[in-house]
């Protein structure tokens, strides 16, 4: 039985936080494959413009390139429609029937994570795995744990160590306030990419 993540987000653009919070739940859980997988369009982000999903799975692809665990997936940018997670971990789970199965998601994702569209079916598909915030508050983070376990069967684990201070809107800020220089958090492959496309208004 292999162990397969995966990690969804919009990664506009894939930043070195990204990386570091990957490679972590690799670490803890003893990953055998992350399936990194970029939305074509997230719900809860209905109003922001996303840069074109074919430039969001190059760049994933370019970041990651040198981390052997992870594969970037095109599924959900496939659909061309809203991603909705409990469709992809469907898919997951009859793709991976016989595979012990996770689900990746930010500590702040959590907080209103009942609230999602069909909660219970990702619980049911995957191992929940929570990425720690900035300025972790274990308290918190196990009251709202505690709480989501009461609404459905659900299984969740904190990946340690993952907390990294990197923001896409704040690389996007700097990225247009000095187009010349790489942010520090930014792959520098990434920047090249980025330049030699033109995205972000570069």
């Amino acid at each position: 039985m292999r162990k397969i993540a995966i990690y969804g987000g919009s990664f506009d653009p894939i930043h070195k936080g990204h990386l570091h919070m990957a490679q972590a739940a690799i670490r803890q859980f003893e990953l055998d494959e992350l399936i990194m997988m970029p939305s074509y369009y997230s719900p809860n982000k209905a109003n922001v413009r996303l840069c074109d999903a074919n430039d969001r799975i190059q760049m994933c692809r370019i970041a990651t390139e040198s981390v052997p665990q992870i594969r970037v997936s095109d599924f959900e940018t496939g659909q061309h429609e809203v991603s909705y997670t409990y469709r992809t971990m469907q898919a997951f789970r009859n793709r991976y029937p016989d595979d012990k199965r996770y689900f990746i998601m930010g500590g702040d994702s959590l907080d209103y994570f009942d609230k999602w569209r069909h909660p219970e079916i990702i619980a049911e598909c995957a191992h929940i795995l929570v990425l720690e915030r900035e300025h972790f508050d274990v308290a918190h983070l196990n009251a709202k744990i505690d709480a989501i376990k009461a609404l459905f069967p659900a299984e969740i684990s904190v990946i340690k160590d993952s907390a990294y201070t990197a923001s896409s809107s704040d690389i996007k800020k700097q990225l247009e306030d000095n187009p010349k220089q790489c942010p520090k958090t930014l792959p520098e492959a990434v920047y090249q990419y980025i330049c030699s496309n033109h995205l972000y208004g570069l």
